[in-house]
């Protein structure tokens, strides 16, 4: 994904001087699948990804994402499919903080080396499930401070949400975790 950038000169003349002022700023921009996808979305601060209910992302390298979230502010929601086929490939993986990520649709990981359904190691980020999350490790993944995870859809994984080494973080489930080892941890 290209970050696209406006560039704007800016002139005034104020009690006799001339000031000139260059100014460069990146704007969010707003990305919708509503298709099939074979290739990992990104998302890289102040954007929007919406995946909609016919849209799909499925990937098959190893270490490919099905959305990769860098940079702060991000929205992801998903309403329609993310499956990856790799190793160590995600379903979303977010590293930005303050990042708001909505699982509506379906997550599933099936490759080996600890993919999880979304892995999340940006603070103060909000989490929800209110879909299907099936993977290979974690269904959700957390190592980060001050973010917020709640669950009122199906987690089924090794561990249905894992918060780990982080302080200030919630945890909120309403719905079913099938965990074959622990269902929060």
């Amino acid at each position: 994904m290209r970050v696209l950038f406006r560039q704007l000169w800016l002139t005034s003349v104020s009690a006799g001087m001339l000031c000139l002022a260059y100014v460069s700023y990146a704007y969010s921009d707003d990305f919708v699948v509503d298709g099939p996808e074979t290739a990992t979305q990104t998302v890289d601060g102040d954007d929007t990804l919406t995946v909609t209910e016919d849209g799909s992302i499925t990937t098959t390298g190893n270490n490919e994402y099905g959305v990769e979230s860098t940079g702060d502010d991000n929205i992801i929601t998903n309403n329609g499919t993310i499956l990856t086929l790799g190793n160590a490939a995600h379903g979303i993986r977010n590293s930005g903080a303050s990042a708001t990520i909505t699982n509506n649709g379906s997550i599933e990981t099936t490759g080996s080396r600890s993919p999880d359904g979304i892995n999340n190691t940006g603070s103060n980020t909000v989490i929800t499930n209110t879909g299907v999350i099936q993977a290979k490790e974690d269904g959700i993944e957390n190592r980060s401070d001050n973010s917020i995870i709640i669950n009122s859809g199906l987690i089924s994984a090794e561990f249905g949400i894992y918060n780990f080494n982080n302080t200030g973080s919630t945890i909120t489930n309403y719905g079913t975790i099938d965990a074959s080892s622990r269902g929060i941890y």
